[in-house]
């Protein structure tokens, strides 16, 4: 029993791995969202689009037998923290060369720590041990 419940562990932790891994490509696409909007004066957070987004992943969750309720609340934490970070991003290239730090001193914690993320190494979760 033991053997097999260490077995399982070593597979979600390299399945926590490979969503680490896919959540920061995610982010650095939203980099260069967030880059594109702001040049373009579009908000960071467009309701429909949002919507859509999470209602498409339930759907795909549901489709492969993951709870719904689970589902909802994953997709919308990875959204509203993609969209915070956006904002961040999108404020800094709009104040970009007027000296302004105000956002930076704002930004929550956590969000302030993915900033530069691009130059870190790819994973937070090292890999099982062999």
């Amino acid at each position: 029993m033991h053997d097999e419940l260490r077995r399982l562990r070593l597979d979600i932790d390299a399945s926590d791995r490979k969503l680490v891994e896919l959540l920061a490509a995610r982010f650095e696409i939203v980099e260069r969202v967030a880059q594109l909007k702001a040049q373009h004066g579009i908000p960071a957070r467009i309701q429909s689009r949002i919507r859509t987004v999470i209602e498409r992943r339930e759907a795909a969750g549901r489709g492969l037998g993951i709870p719904r309720m689970a589902t909802a609340a994953i997709w919308k934490a990875i959204v509203e923290q993609c969209c915070q970070y956006e904002e961040i991003l999108m404020s800094r290239h709009t104040h970009a060369g007027k000296g302004s730090t105000a956002t930076q001193r704002k930004a929550p914690e956590a969000t302030r720590k993915t900033a530069g993320r691009a130059d870190r190494q790819r994973s937070a979760i090292p890999a099982p041990p062999s």
